[in-house]
C-alpha cells in the first residue's frame, strides 16, 4: 500500500535509515505494542510502499529473568529464521531486520486491515456467512502449505496474529504473522515446549501431556479460528478462569452453542468437527484438511 507523506519522522536523518530505504512516517502512535516491542508505520522512501517496523527494546528484556531473556531471544530468532525461509501470499514478509545496542528490529509487510481479532472486535463479533468463513480458511490453508513444506509450526494461530491487507474481511487476503513461537518441527517430531494462547490452545498442550504434542496442533487452533468466525465466539472457555476450567470444557465438549443455533452445511460441519478433536490421533490429518471439501472451489460441494 503507498503512503501520502513520505517524510521521515522528527529527527531521522538518511544516516538511520534501515536498510538504506526504511523509515518512520509522522505517525506518532504505534500501530501495535507488548510487553517489549512496539509496531510503527513506516516507509521505503524509493517506493512510497508503507512498511510496518517493529521495535524490541533490549533495555525493557533485560530487565526480566535471565531463563527469560534467553527465551525470548531465542523467541527473535524463531522468527527471523522461519520468515527468511518462507515465501507466500498468504504468510507477512520479513522485508529487512537489522540489531543495534538498544534495538531489535524488524522492517514487516504493511497490513492496512489490522488483524483478525481488530476485526472480530469491528463486527460486534457478529459471525460471519460461511462463504466469508471459507475465503479465508482457505487462505490460512494456503499459508500453512507453505509451512508444512519446510516444517515449521507456528504454534500461536490465533485471530491476533492473522493479519489482514484491507478492513473489508470478505475481499482482504489473510496472512499469517507473529512467528515468535514457530519451530522447525518434522512430520513425526514431538515437541514439549509449553506455548500459545489458551483459548486457541490445543488440549495436549494445555495438559502438558508427557507425551508431548506435534505439528497437529495447530489443526486444533484452525479449528477455534473457524468456529469463532462462524459462531462469533470461541469454542470453549468464554467463561473460563482458568487453565483446569478451560481443560474442563474441553473434556466434556461443553462448546458455545449460540442462540438461536446457527445451522452450517454438512461439509463444514464436519471440517470443523474433524478440526476439533481433542485426541490428536483423532483430528484430521493436514492432507485431510488442505483437500476437504468444503475448502474446495466448486460450491457443489460444500453440502
Amino acid at each position: 500500500m503507498s503512503g501520502g507523506d513520505a517524510r521521515p519522522a522528527a529527527g531521522e536523518t538518511k544516516q538511520k535509515l534501515l536498510g538504506g530505504v526504511y523509515h518512520r512516517t509522522q505517525r506518532k502512535e504505534p500501530l501495535g505494542e507488548g510487553s517489549f516491542a512496539k509496531v510503527f508505520e513506516g516507509m521505503n522512501k524509493d517506493t512510497r510502499e508503507l512498511v510496518a517496523i517493529k521495535m524490541v527494546s533490549w533495555e525493557k528484556l533485560e530487565r526480566q529473568q535471565p531463563r527469560y531473556v534467553q527465551r525470548h531471544k531465542q523467541q527473535l530468532r524463531n522468527e527471523i529464521s522461519c520468515l527468511q525461509s518462507l515465501n507466500h501470499a498468504n504468510i507477512v514478509r520479513l522485508l529487512h531486520h537489522q540489531n543495534t545496542p538498544k534495538w531489535f528490529i524488524m522492517v514487516l509487510e504493511f497490513c492496512a486491515g489490522g488483524d483478525l481479532a481488530q476485526a472480530i472486535k469491528r463486527r460486534k463479533s457478529a459471525p460471519v456467512d460461511e462463504g466469508t468463513a471459507r475465503y479465508l480458511v482457505r487462505q490460512l490453508a494456503d499459508g500453512l502449505k507453505a509451512m508444512r513444506r519446510l516444517n515449521w509450526v507456528h504454534r500461536d494461530l490465533k485471530p491476533g496474529n492473522l493479519l489482514l491487507s484491507c478492513e473489508e474481511i470478505a475481499h482482504a487476503t489473510l496472512k499469517i504473522g507473529d512467528f515468535g513461537f514457530a519451530r522447525d518441527l518434522a512430520p513425526q517430531s514431538l515437541a514439549e515446549t509449553w506455548v500459545g494462547s489458551p483459548l486457541y490452545m490445543a488440549p495436549e498442550i494445555l495438559t502438558r501431556d508427557s507425551g508431548g504434542y506435534d505439528a497437529k496442533a495447530d489443526l486444533w487452533s484452525v479449528g477455534c479460528v473457524l468456529f469463532e468466525l462462524l459462531m462469533g465466539k470461541q469454542p470453549y472457555g468464554s467463561k473460563a478462569g482458568s487453565h483446569l476450567e478451560l481443560m474442563e470444557d474441553i473434556k466434556a465438549d461443553r462448546k458455545y452453542r449460540p442462540e438461536p443455533p446457527i445451522r452450517l452445511s454438512a461439509a463444514c460441519d464436519a471440517l470443523l468437527g474433524g478440526l476439533l478433536q481433542r485426541l490428536p490421533a483423532q483430528r484430521v490429518s493436514y492432507d485431510e484438511f488442505f483437500g476437504a471439501p468444503w475448502l474446495s472451489p466448486d460450491p457443489k460441494q460444500t453440502g
